[in-house]
């Protein structure tokens, strides 16, 4: 799909449907000014690339217990199944997520009831960790 900004200019925004064991995920793809805005949602979480600023996101809405885990070096949709998480909110944390499991891993584990996890996230915090960490 081809959407006209108010301004006037073309953006190539996309969505396909993502099969997933539990249920089934949107991708979205939001064409920006020299980047690309990938995210994948389900009915109870999402995966997003760097553009999204999940601490920010915690910070400014904390009671809504938002499920959402990033992934960075992304270019495509499909791209966010296959990355490694790098931080996550501490609702994604209550269902299972964790650093370096793939996009996909941790959107069929969104799917799964709370885990008890939660603990492993002090103070409501967003866990980031070092990419020389993931290798």
């Amino acid at each position: 799909m081809v959407a006209r900004s108010s301004f006037g200019a073309c953006r190539d925004d996309q969505t396909e449907p993502i099969p997933l064991d539990g249920g089934a995920a949107t991708g979205v793809m939001v064409g920006l000014p020299q980047t690309r805005d990938p995210t994948v949602s389900t009915s109870k979480g999402a995966i997003a690339a760097e553009q999204t600023d999940l601490a920010f996101l915690q910070q400014r809405r904390p009671k809504r217990h938002i499920i959402a885990a990033r992934v960075l070096d992304v270019r495509e949709i499909t791209d966010l199944l296959g990355a490694r998480v790098f931080d996550w909110t501490p609702a994604a944390v209550g269902r299972g997520v964790i650093v370096a499991m793939t996009g996909r891993e941790a959107l069929e584990r969104m799917f799964q009831a709370g885990l008890g996890c939660a603990t492993a996230v002090s103070g409501g915090h967003i866990r980031h960790h070092q990419l020389d960490q993931l290798a």
